[in-house]
Parts: structure tokens; C-alpha cells; sequence
């Protein structure tokens, strides 16, 4: 089977500078042209399924994508982002500011972290390892996945087989770029990636 992973497209609290995880806003309409558009790059790749976070910039982002396509779309939570628990929807200097002891002890260990409200790196890869052994077994050959920032480093790190560190050293896809792989058995080949990155919050 092929597996596509994107990213929803770009939305409010992104122009904003905040952090999203397990919250919500809007899609601009610079992100609802995005997923227009990937609506016609993904033609050729014959896809029969998404199957997409059920947070709504990811939901909204499947709709604009699928267009009139008769494709389905299921909804999986374990597709979410990553949760920041407190500081979910906090500026980044806002979370120096407010939680400066906590932000260090992040900084040492960012993989083991907990602020006690949200997930660890560990927490996350576990959760989308379930969402994909759900996707290998569900019976359509061309899959389009859409999700988030974090959760699309970590489903590459599990697609490509890479030490765990290397989560945070990843860069974050920019909404709406598009990384596809092909699986067989154990046996997973990137078969394409378009080279866009972003550095803004998730």
C-alpha cells in the first residue's frame, strides 16, 4: 500500500504565533487555499481513503482536499497534535515568561518531559504507532493521512525507522506539503517528498 502524510493547512492562531496542540483555531484562507490546491496535486496518487485528526483544522483541511471526490474520511484521535497541556494556545514567550522553570527543565530533556498537563514525545509515538497499524489494516491500497506539525515528525520517525531522538531534530512541514511511502510487508521506501518546511508554532 502508499501512505501520503500532510499537515492541515495554515490556520489563525499559526499567524499568531501560538501554540495549537490538543486546541483549535480557524483555518485562514491562505489555509483553505492550500488544501484546495492539494486537492489537485493529489490526483495522480489515486487516493481512496484520508484519514485525518479529528481536531478541526485537520477535519476542515480534509474537506477542502477531498473537494467532490467520492473518497471517505475517517477520524482518528490518536492522529491528534501533541498535547502542551497548559501552555496550549500560549505564545512561545508567554510560556518563558510564565513557566520559565518548567520551559528549562523541557529544554534538558524534551523527549521525557511532562508539564504535568500535556503528553511526552514517548506518550505521542505510542499513540500514532496505533493509528498506524489501524491504517495498514484497513483495506484500501492509496491513503492520504492528515494531521499535525509534531504528529507528522513522529509518524516519520516510525515510517523511516529512525532512533527516537531525532523527533526533535526533524523539521516541522509547512500545511499541506506532502511526503508519501510505500509499504510492503516490514519493508517501508520513501517514494517522494516535497521539500517545504516551517518554523512556525503548531
Amino acid at each position: 500500500m502508499k501512505i501520503y502524510i500532510t499537515r492541515h493547512g495554515r490556520t489563525v492562531w499559526n499567524e499568531e504565533g501560538k501554540l495549537q496542540g490538543s486546541l483549535d483555531s480557524p483555518l485562514t484562507q491562505e489555509g483553505i487555499q492550500m488544501a484546495k490546491d492539494l486537492s489537485k496535486r493529489i490526483l495522480p496518487y489515486n487516493i481512496e481513503l484520508i484519514v485525518t485528526s479529528d481536531l478541526k483544522r485537520a477535519k476542515d483541511t480534509s474537506d477542502y482536499i477531498r473537494g467532490n471526490m467520492d473518497i471517505p474520511i475517517w477520524y482518528f484521535e490518536e492522529l491528534r497534535e501533541m498535547s502542551y497541556g497548559v501552555w496550549d494556545g500560549m505564545k512561545m514567550e508567554e510560556v518563558y515568561e510564565k513557566y520559565a522553570n518548567e520551559f528549562e527543565k523541557f529544554k534538558k530533556d524534551p523527549y521525557n518531559y511532562n508539564n504535568g498537563s500535556g503528553e511526552t514525545y514517548h506518550q505521542l509515538i505510542d499513540r500514532v504507532k496505533m493509528s498506524l497499524e489501524k491504517i495498514k489494516n484497513c483495506g484500501y491500497e492509496n491513503v492520504l493521512i492528515v494531521s499535525h506539525g509534531i504528529t507528522v515528525k513522529a509518524l516519520r520517525i516510525i515510517l523511516e525507522n529512525q532512533p527516537f531522538e531525532n523527533i526533535g531534530k526533524l523539521p516541522v512541514i509547512t500545511g499541506c506539503t506532502l511526503i508519501g511511502y510505500e509499504i510492503s510487508g516490514d519493508k517501508v521506501n520513501k517514494i517522494m517528498q516535497e521539500e517545504v518546511y516551517d518554523d512556525i508554532p503548531m
